[in-house]
């Protein structure tokens, strides 16, 4: 019985130990959030972030602007372009490859736009130093119609610093923001987007060398903003500020 009882004090001991272990290690923080990751999605769709919202906007000026009689060929225009807006700020370059492309009667039928941007974006949270590249198609070109329907893809490659949610701290990310857009409408007078949808992709690795991947969906609305759902997670972008207005 005495062995019995020193086995048994020598088991609990060990157990008690392990659990005290098991207790102090902490616990590791994720790579990246969910609010992490849409407030750097955020960034680059809005409009005066420079995001793929300041490329759509001069997609439908251009198309505004080339007159019917337009010749089908692909102009190129180097610029650059920096602003302050609310609580952003961006500063980078860009290259513009466009071209209006005319049917048999010399009418308009869609701008084809190809574009490349280098620079960085401020934001509360987000700073980033990167670059850009896709391509946009513009449909809706004839005077008769009253919007245009932009289909393209969208990708920014770049380091991020976010100020962390769950931390005390600035994270730094090395990451891809992969944007596909589908029928998305914008109205000719005012060159705002009434409506449509995208997919996005947020990829890349933590300054230890940790990965994520995230994906997520976007619907456009007609009073400036649009939803991203991220799981069952959804967030309100403001589209010219870029800003997260709301979430759910």
């Amino acid at each position: 019985m005495k062995k019995l009882n020193i086995f048994l004090i020598l088991l609990a001991a060990a157990t008690l130990v392990v659990s005290c272990k098991k207790d102090s290690t902490p616990v590791p923080e994720e790579t990246v959030s969910t609010e992490e990751a849409a407030d750097i999605i955020a960034q680059s769709v809005g409009t005066d972030s420079g995001g793929a919202g300041f490329v759509m906007a001069d997609a439908s000026q251009l198309g505004k602007d080339n007159p019917a009689s337009e010749k089908s060929v692909m102009t190129d225009s180097t610029f650059t372009a920096e602003g302050t807006v609310g609580n952003s700020s961006y500063n980078f370059s860009l290259t513009y490859g466009w071209e209006v492309a005319l049917n048999s009667t010399a009418r308009r039928t869609e701008l084809k736009l190809n574009f490349e941007t280098s620079g960085t974006t401020n934001s509360v949270r987000v700073k980033s130093e990167g670059s850009s590249k896709g391509d946009y198609v513009l449909y809706g070109l004839a005077e008769a119609d009253t919007e245009y329907v932009l289909n393209g893809d969208y990708k920014r490659t770049g380091t991020t610093k976010i100020s962390a949610v769950s931390a005390a701290k600035e994270k730094t990310l090395t990451s891809v923001v992969d944007i596909v857009f589908s029928d998305v409408k914008i109205d000719k007078s005012t060159l705002k987007i009434k409506s449509g949808e995208a997919t996005v992709k947020f990829t890349g690795t933590n300054e230890d060398g940790d990965s994520f991947s995230i994906t997520g969906s976007i619907t456009y609305s007609d009073n400036g903003t649009a939803v991203l759902t991220i799981g069952e997670k959804t967030f309100t972008i403001d589209i010219q500020e870029e800003g997260l207005s709301s979430k759910s």
